[in-house]
């Protein structure tokens, strides 16, 4: 073993009755700096809260780390006792550990919820308490709410999915299904619903995520009201006055002061709709409002808090626009820390006779009509159909179909019409798209003889109406009769 360098002097730095020894080997004596900038610059430049309090009860200094994240100044902390800042559930425990202070015993970890300026609570973990002869606690925190931010979450979100029943029944009456995936997504919405994270909310167009937002908000207890606008088309500018308001003076025509939609919405939630066409410099300053919670309105150059929760929605595939470059992937992923995705009308079938049933009585009554007779035969056409514009195209079809609706036609022919003349559209569009499509050619191999086609456009019109021959014949556009002959001839 080499030769061990011989002892230096010592240097000893105080601070606050804290008196620190350091040995310097005498190689490094010219070397080092001074002890005392060390500690200074150490004290004063942490990104953990480093605090100093007596067992008196009060904070003796505090670091700029611990007055930045609760809001006060060394002063405001230091002029009351400590325990008036500790949340009320949480002081009897902080007495005791105080008590186990006093007789000499060392903590090594406890947590507690502290209450900043702005009336909110951060919970913070104290990881090594030392008493001193002085009667001093030395203290390291760090900020954990988060983290329990999360945990509460998770044991939330297990609750939830794990119960039968939901808690707010009355709140998803305004839905029409049976269809376990929706009922799957009412649990992980009643989870997240008191969570002020950002909510994104996907699905196509007439899927309901207008009534997702207000189920939402209404579920999750806000003091505040829900705030809904549709940025599809804002500029920046325009995006950046209705959102965050503006100065008396900021531009020309700046008569008045502008308070902003997100200072209306405060302490409740503001929803953005159409969030997919936000342009490239408007999501640079929603995402600065969401990762600061601050924002700064036209013509000022002070912060204002930000007390509000962000809902956004939209029909587009946000993770393709990613990809693509038209969307920032760090505004995406604060966005989507909540995702609920809301399946089209297609994945819950089952979910058709229900809404069937309520559109005819509701439309019926509505129109003063006789109720139409709900049929098994439009049940099964309308479980073949592909519903592009999902619950809002059904309840129109509805709606149309009663108005035309008497004793001298069938309310199922409404119905047939309507997909044959939607059908004879897909088919024209597409043979008025690019003639280097060879569709027909890429499905078959080859072109299909007129046999093949048929005999394809038969099955196909079976496998859409579940059998049902009747519904089958009005989907191709013949009879019954024609189109029983043709499956003899098959056979």
């Amino acid at each position: 073993m080499g030769n061990r360098p011989s002892p230096g002097k010592k240097t000893s730095c105080n601070q606050t009755g804290r008196t620190c020894n350091i040995t310097k080997p005498e190689a490094y004596q010219e070397t080092l700096p001074d002890p005392d900038k060390v500690y200074k610059h150490f004290f004063e430049n942490s990104d953990d809260m480093l605090c100093i309090a007596g067992l008196d009860g009060y904070f003796k200094l505090v670091n700029p780390a611990f007055e930045k994240l609760l809001g006060y100044s060394g002063d405001e902390l230091s002029a009351k006792p400590f325990y008036d800042f500790i949340h009320p559930d949480d002081r009897e425990e902080n007495v005791a550990e105080v008590h186990r202070l006093s007789k000499g015993e060392n903590l090594t970890y406890c947590e507690h919820r502290y209450k900043c300026k702005d009336s909110s609570y951060k919970w913070l973990a104290w990881t090594s308490h030392t008493v001193v002869d002085e009667g001093l606690v030395y203290a390291v925190a760090r900020d954990i709410s988060g983290k329990k931010e999360l945990e509460d979450e998770i044991n939330c979100l297990r609750k939830h999915f794990l119960a039968e029943e939901l808690e707010n029944k009355e709140a998803f009456a305004p839905f029409i299904t049976r269809s376990k995936k929706m009922l799957s997504l009412f649990h992980y919405m009643e989870a997240v619903a008191k969570s002020q994270r950002p909510v994104l909310i996907t699905g196509e167009t007439g899927v309901g995520k207008e009534l997702i937002v207000k189920v939402l908000h209404q579920i999750s207890n806000a003091t505040g009201e829900l705030v809904s606008i549709n940025i599809a088309g804002l500029d920046n500018t325009i995006f950046s006055d209705t959102l965050f308001g503006h100065k008396k003076g900021a531009y020309t025509s700046a008569d008045t002061e502008r308070s902003g939609l997100i200072l209306r919405a405060s302490g409740g939630t503001l929803h953005l709709d159409e969030i997919g066409d936000l342009n490239e410099l408007s999501q640079i300053k929603l995402l600065r409002l969401l990762e600061e919670k601050t924002y700064y309105q036209l013509g000022s150059d002070i912060p204002v808090q930000s007390g509000t929760r962000i809902i956004a929605s939209t029909n587009r595939d946000i993770s393709e626009l990613v990809s693509e470059g038209k969307f920032r992937q760090d505004l995406y992923y604060r966005l989507c820390t909540h995702h609920i995705h809301i399946p089209p009308l297609r994945e819950r079938v089952e979910d058709i006779s229900l809404l069937l049933d309520h559109f005819i009585e509701e439309t019926s009554k509505s129109m003063d009509k006789k109720r139409p007779q709900l049929s098994r035969e439009l049940v099964i056409l309308l479980s073949s159909y592909n519903f592009p514009g999902n619950i809002r195209e059904l309840e129109a079809m509805v709606h149309d179909a009663v108005a035309q609706h008497d004793t001298s036609t069938s309310f199922l022919d409404h119905f047939k019409r309507y997909i044959k003349q939607k059908d004879a559209g897909d088919i024209s569009g597409h043979m008025q798209g690019d003639p280097k499509e060879e569709a027909l050619s890429d499905f078959f191999g080859h072109f299909p003889t007129l046999k093949e086609a048929e005999n394809y456009l038969v099955s196909d019109a079976l496998r859409r109406s579940k059998g049902n021959q009747g519904i089958a014949a009005a989907m191709l556009g013949i009879s019954r009769q024609a189109l029983n002959r043709r499956l003899k001839r098959k056979e």
